[in-house]
């Protein structure tokens, strides 16, 4: 629920830990902000790159212990940078048969057989007609 969120290009405020002096920020791009002392929020400013961030907190003691920030930046609509699992969403592990989840599978594989079956059949009747 602390998560925060943005699009490229929108300017980025994270809130941070009391004590706070230094962000750093990791992800696709890496990002050093100093604060002043008291300061509540760091001013990020616009993130270029999609993607999801870490904010890493120094100065006081409870700024270091504190974890890292989650930040996600989009290209489209902030609801889908959102890192906040839906309250429904089912967090235990699902059952296993041979070592393949139940869970999304990808078919594309069967798409290329297909294909490769499709030019093998094509290349054997030109071949037949051709020696005929």
């Amino acid at each position: 629920d602390a998560a925060v969120f943005a699009t490229t290009g929108e300017p980025v405020t994270l809130p941070v830990p009391r004590g706070t002096t230094r962000v750093e920020i990791t992800g696709p791009t890496t990002r050093t902000l100093t604060l002043p002392q008291g300061a509540n929020d760091a001013p990020l400013g616009p993130l270029p790159a999609a993607g999801r961030y870490d904010a890493a907190f120094s100065g006081s003691p409870a700024a270091r212990e504190a974890p890292p920030a989650p930040l996600a930046v989009n290209l489209l609509d902030p609801a889908e940078s959102a890192l906040r699992v839906p309250a429904n969403a089912d967090t235990e592990d699902t059952d296993t048969i041979g070592g393949a989840s139940e869970g999304q599978r990808e078919i594309w594989r069967w798409f290329v057989l297909a294909a490769a079956a499709g030019l093998l059949l094509e290349y054997l009747v030109y071949t037949l007609r051709a020696c005929a």
